[in-house]
């Protein structure tokens, strides 16, 4: 959407706001380089973590409360994982610990992500800490399976992270198979994320298909 607008000359360099599910955020393009990429910043409001904050009922079978905000929870076949939920507007089940390896994404994703603890379903990531500041990830999205890379998931295992006292409080790094974003987390967990963004294409809609959608 930024980049959009920013193309379309319908907003510059300063900072603005956009209403998104009845909140606003706000997302600024800093720069669009040569080659078409915009480098944009959202502000993605507070983090919560924790059991509450994602819908995850704590006396389902097989979930047991840990070192909060840790929970683990029994996966039959895939073993019993520690799970840090976090919930950045959407569900996420932040898994640290674990190799980072496709198979065991798939594993651990697709039980996660459906279980049923989880009121709404969730997103997944295993993730490790490479370095001060360096984080990295593998998703697994809530009905979609793997995906190459996030902006609310490289949030969420940032603020997981923190949270967990894993990474100190600042600008970090995620790395993912799709690219690197960077996500800046504070003592309170607010959250800005920060990256590359690219148009692919643009589309017209005919008449007919809207015609259609509207039942006419």
């Amino acid at each position: 959407l930024a980049a959009w607008l920013a193309r379309t000359g319908r907003v510059g360099v300063e900072p603005f706001e956009v209403e998104v599910g009845g909140d606003r955020v706000t997302m600024q393009v800093h720069a669009r380089g040569a080659d078409g990429v915009y480098d944009v910043s959202v502000r993605m409001g507070r983090a919560r973590v924790g059991a509450e904050a994602v819908g995850l009922a704590l006396d389902a079978p097989g979930v047991r409360a840990g070192e909060p905000p840790t929970v683990t929870i029994a996966l039959g076949a895939a073993g019993t994982v520690a799970v840090l939920p976090v919930s950045v507007g959407n569900p996420h089940a932040v898994v640290f610990d674990e190799p980072l390896e496709r198979a065991r994404l798939e594993a651990v994703g697709s039980s996660l992500a459906v279980h049923a603890a989880f009121a709404h379903g969730t997103n997944v990531q295993l993730a490790r800490v490479r370095a001060p500041g360096q984080l990295e990830a593998r998703v697994w999205e809530r009905g979609v399976g793997w995906t190459a890379a996030s902006g609310t998931s490289a949030c969420a295992v940032a603020v997981a992270a923190v949270s967990s006292g894993r990474a100190s409080p600042g600008e970090h790094r995620v790395h993912m198979e799709g690219g690197v974003l960077r996500v800046s987390v504070d003592e309170a967990l607010e959250v800005t994320l920060r990256g590359p963004v690219q148009e692919v294409c643009e589309g017209e809609l005919a008449e007919g298909f809207l015609a259609g959608l509207a039942g006419d």
